[in-house]
């Protein structure tokens, strides 16, 4: 019994929300516990900090953000006018109240209500914005349409005449 907290006399707490009363006081000063029935009364029992997990270099996300069902996210980084880009495109700023993310000081105090963001390096600043998927899936389209355009102008046959070309061109999908 010598790691049961007990009364100032050695006595068991009579009830257990007396027993809870001082959980909450030691609970102010760090200690964790937990109230047991024993003979007579409560008490409590001292619990083990869990071990905070250790997380390896290299493996935390810190731009990892939940997804939200019907939108596509994104961290754009505040240089020259890509915020201002984004907003003309449809994305949004993400406000969301509690949110958290890859690295445990996402949704810190100082973010609730606030616009989402993190220090991504050069001291430069990370925003998180979304756009409803339709609108993402037609950005993606025209940027395709654009990319194939490119390479049937790179694929396609001199009719010009010009006979000293040399080396060839093949892109595969």
């Amino acid at each position: 019994m010598s790691d049961l907290i007990m009364t100032k006399e050695g006595q068991p707490f009579e009830t257990e929300q007396a027993a809870n009363l001082r959980m909450g006081v030691l609970k102010k000063t760090g200690v964790e516990t937990q109230p047991v029935a024993v003979d007579g009364g409560f008490a409590l029992r001292k619990i083990e900090p869990a071990k905070k997990k250790r997380v390896p270099l290299g493996t935390r996300q810190r731009l990892s953000y939940p997804k939200r069902p019907g939108y596509y996210r994104y961290v754009f980084n505040d240089v020259d006018d890509r915020i201002q880009r984004a907003l003309d495109a449809g994305y949004e700023f993400v406000t969301e109240d509690n949110l958290t993310g890859g690295d445990p000081r996402v949704g810190d105090a100082s973010q609730m209500g606030k616009k989402v963001s993190k220090q991504v390096g050069g001291g430069a600043m990370g925003y998180l914005m979304e756009i409803p998927n339709e609108y993402h899936e037609e950005d993606l389209k025209a940027k395709r349409e654009h990319l194939d355009l490119q390479e049937a102008q790179m694929k396609r046959e001199r009719t010009d005449g010009v006979t000293d070309l040399y080396g060839k061109v093949q892109i595969n999908r």
